[in-house]
C-alpha cells in the first residue's frame, strides 16, 4: 500500500479509498446468444392472485378456442410454431433507460432488471415486440437490418423474447 496523498490515480489501477462502480451486467447480449430450452418463471407472493387469476382466464380461453399459450412451454415449440407468435409487452411492465441500458420492470416487481445494453440491435428487436409482428416477420427485419445470418437472427430474436418472457417483460399475444 503506497501514501500517494492527493495524488491522482493512474488508469487502470484502483484506489482503495474509492470504491468502483460496477457497470451493470444485462440478462440478454446479441454477441453470446444463450441457448434456451426451458423458462423458469418466478412469481413474487405478492403477485400470486393476479397470476391464479390469469391462469383462469387463460383457461377461460382456451375453452373458447382461442389460442393459449403457457409461458414455460414456449421455449420447446417447433420453429415454425414459435415464428408464428405475436412479442408484446406483459401487461403493467414499464421500460427505463438509464446508464446506457434498458431496463425493464415487470408487473409487480421491486427493482428493475438490467436487460440490454441500448447501443445493442437488441433495442431495434425489442422495439417490434408490439403484437401486431410476428416472431417470423421480426426475424427477417432484423436480418435486413443488422446483416447477420439467418441463423444467427433467428437465435438471437428468439433468446431475446424467451429471456424477456423469462423476467415476466414480455409475454406472446
Amino acid at each position: 500500500m503506497s501514501c500517494r496523498g492527493d495524488e491522482p490515480v493512474p488508469a487502470g489501477e484502483s484506489d482503495e479509498r474509492m470504491p468502483l462502480k460496477r457497470e451493470p451486467k444485462p440478462i440478454f447480449d446479441c454477441d453470446s446468444v444463450p441457448l434456451v430450452s426451458r423458462i423458469r418463471i418466478t412469481i413474487p407472493r405478492r403477485a400470486l392472485f393476479s397470476a391464479m387469476s390469469n391462469e383462469l382466464r387463460a383457461r377461460n380461453q382456451a375453452v373458447e378456442g382461442l389460442p393459449v399459450y403457457e409461458i414455460e412451454d414456449i421455449a420447446g415449440m417447433p420453429a415454425e410454431a414459435f415464428g408464428r407468435l405475436r412479442p408484446v409487452l406483459a401487461k403493467g411492465a414499464k421500460i427505463s433507460l438509464a446508464d446506457g441500458f434498458v431496463r425493464g420492470l415487470p408487473r409487480n416487481g421491486v427493482e428493475p432488471v438490467v436487460l440490454f445494453r441500448a447501443d445493442s440491435p437488441a433495442l431495434m428487436i425489442f422495439n417490434c415486440f408490439n403484437g401486431k409482428i410476428t416472431v417470423a416477420e421480426i426475424t427477417e427485419m432484423a436480418q435486413q437490418s443488422t446483416g447477420w445470418p439467418e441463423e444467427k437472427t433467428a437465435a438471437v430474436v428468439r433468446g431475446l423474447f424467451l429471456k424477456l418472457c423469462e423476467v415476466r417483460i414480455c409475454q406472446p399475444r
